[in-house]
C-alpha cells in the first residue's frame, strides 16, 4: 500500500439518498486505487468494515482554453461507492436542518 488514497466524501442529493436507502457512501478516490486499498483505507480512517465496494472510473475530458484555444486535459476521476453494515454510520453524511430560519 505505497499509494496515498484520499477518501473525499461526495455529498449530493443522490449520494444522500443512497445513504438513507441502502447505507451506501460515495467517495472520490485516487484513479489508481483498487477496491482492496479503498476497503483498508476506510477501515483505517473510520474504523468500519465495508460490506462491498463498487468503483466507477471517469476518463479525463479535454477542452479548449486560452487565446490559442489549445486542448487542455482535465484530471481522471474515480468514485467508490461503499456499502457498510446497517448498524454503522459515518457522521460526515448527516445533514442537520435549521428549524429557526424558515420563510413563509
Amino acid at each position: 500500500m505505497n499509494q496515498l488514497i484520499n477518501l473525499k466524501p461526495i455529498i449530493s442529493e443522490k449520494s444522500l439518498a443512497r445513504v438513507e436507502s441502502f447505507n451506501e457512501y460515495t467517495f472520490q478516490v485516487a484513479p489508481r486505487a483498487t477496491k482492496t486499498q479503498i476497503k483498508l483505507a476506510l477501515e483505517r480512517i473510520f474504523g468500519f468494515k465495508a460490506v462491498s465496494v463498487r468503483t466507477k472510473a471517469e476518463r479525463a475530458k479535454t477542452k479548449r482554453a486560452g487565446k490559442a484555444r489549445r486542448a487542455v486535459k482535465k484530471a481522471d476521476k474515480k468514485q467508490a461507492i461503499v456499502r457498510l453494515d446497517k448498524k454503522d454510520k459515518i457522521s460526515l453524511f448527516e445533514i442537520k436542518e435549521n428549524k429557526g430560519n424558515k420563510k413563509s
